[in-house]
């Protein structure tokens, strides 16, 4: 699954402005899964850079996408925390649930059609 498609079935729409920054950090994040990213350090001066804004901007942007899917979509944050949430998660439990939900996916569907050609 393409991380613009989860977004999207989150309930964030392009017209959120931080639709393509959510979708840019957790790109990020799924780029470096074994490496320790801090989010006000690394993730959203990247994301600022790419989008000519500021950290400011992108770190208010993403807190109204995960805003508006906490709303729009709860069940599905739940199923992707693997667990049921009891508050809204802060940008960076978001953009790092998401990322390992699918960079799991992923691991997944390549491991399951090796498993599959092995019988």
């Amino acid at each position: 699954m393409r991380t613009k498609d989860l977004v999207k079935l989150l309930g964030v729409n392009l017209k959120v402005k931080g639709f393509y920054y959510v979708v840019s950090a957790i790109d990020l994040a799924r780029a470096f899964p074994e490496e320790s990213i801090l989010i006000t350090k690394d993730v959203y001066p990247r994301v600022a850079s790419k989008f000519q804004t500021t950290s400011t901007g992108v770190e208010h942007a993403i807190r109204t996408a995960v805003n508006t899917a906490w709303i729009n979509n709860k069940e599905m944050l739940d199923k992707i925390a693997g667990y049921k949430l009891f508050y809204r998660p802060s940008n960076k439990e978001f953009i790092m649930m998401t990322a390992y939900y699918l960079n799991e996916l992923d691991f997944l569907k390549k491991n399951s059609s090796t498993i599959l050609n092995k019988r």
